[in-house]
């Protein structure tokens, strides 16, 4: 810096009037930067040389470790709460011949969990076994992460595989004939694709099945013979729970204590019709109750609070005409204690 200069800016620094600003290459002071703490740096401590206090506070959340990752089955399973509005009740009434029913099994039955690279959604595996029905046998979907819902739809006809499954031998059959029926669920719709490419793989086998979807006015059932559908009608949603979800023994048993029958004992001389029946509830003023039992019964999958009128129909033209018949069974006969 020359002379010249030297001066003008040791003029400057002893200027001292009130309100004159100095321009900016007059000021040679320098100003020091402002530090951060070590901790608002989110430096990893392990980089450093010295410690934290861990109770200290930060004036920025330290990065908290990875969570370890979950089992593949436990976060592609279904979960009932979320999935209630899409999930579809099955029931799938097989028969045949023993031999080829025994056959529809093995190859009804899934993959072990160890043998599978991937796991579509709805293979929730609560054992080591194999589970008792999967669609992934017959129609196997690629193993891809992406898309898995839009392709399970395209190959099964629902978006998940089944699950909630339950076997049962199905009644009595002529000798050497016998039926299997499965209970299950899936997510989205029944496995209408799965279940035509099953007929058609078995056409020895009769295949009939019931769905129904909660949120639908009714439901469905079909029936495959000779690896072709014959015929697919639809039944009210509460005709279809009367007849294939409710415990109908325990709901007579609470009818008949409504009726307040002399020593519990039903007349045999003149047998009560469904119009004597339905008078002598409303003469006891039971007629409201019995509805209302109707409706909390178990297996409506419905909100146990849901109006008693909805059903008053079914009561009157289904649940009535069963319940005089029951009375007159060996079991209905009984007397109440």
């Amino acid at each position: 810096m020359d002379g010249r200069m030297r001066r003008a800016v040791g003029a400057g620094r002893r200027l001292s009037t009130p309100g004159v600003q100095l321009p900016s290459f007059l000021i040679s002071r320098r100003v020091p930067e402002p530090t951060l703490p070590l901790e608002a740096l989110n430096i990893p401590l392990a980089t450093t040389a010295m410690t934290v206090d861990p109770d200290r506070p930060r004036p920025f959340p330290l990065p908290s470790p990875p969570s370890p990752p979950s089992p593949a089955w436990t976060a592609l399973s279904i979960d009932g709460t979320t999935d209630l509005v899409a999930r579809a009740d099955n029931i799938l009434t097989v028969t045949g011949k023993e031999d080829d029913v025994e056959t529809f099994k093995a190859n009804a039955m899934g993959i072990a969990p160890e043998g599978l690279a991937f796991l579509p959604r709805g293979l929730a595996f609560l054992s080591a076994g194999p589970p008792l029905l999967s669609f992934q046998r017959l129609c196997p979907v690629p193993p891809s992460p992406i898309m898995v819902e839009a392709r399970a739809m395209l190959a099964w006809g629902s978006t998940t595989d089944a699950y909630d499954v339950s076997v049962a031998a199905g009644r009595p059959r002529k000798k050497g004939r016998c039926s299997v029926i499965y209970e299950f669920a899936t997510g989205g719709h029944a496995p209408l694709e799965w279940l035509a490419a099953a007929a058609e793989r078995h056409p020895a086998l009769r295949f009939g099945l019931k769905y129904a979807l909660p949120h639908e006015p009714s439901a469905c059932e079909l029936e495959y013979q000779r690896g072709r559908r014959i015929f697919v009608t639809g039944v009210p949603y509460q005709a279809h729970v009367w007849h294939n979800k409710i415990g109908k023994e325990d709901l007579f048993t609470d009818l008949k204590s409504l009726l307040r029958l002399p020593d519990g004992r039903v007349p045999l001389k003149r047998k009560l019709k469904v119009l004597d029946v339905e008078a002598m509830l409303h003469g006891h003023g039971e007629y409201a109750r019995a509805l209302r039992l109707l409706s909390l019964t178990r297996g409506w999958g419905e909100s146990a609070t849901a109006n008693a009128s909805r059903y008053a129909k079914l009561f009157q033209t289904i649940v009535l005409p069963e319940f005089v018949g029951w009375l007159y069974s060996a079991q209905g006969r009984k007397r109440m204690a």
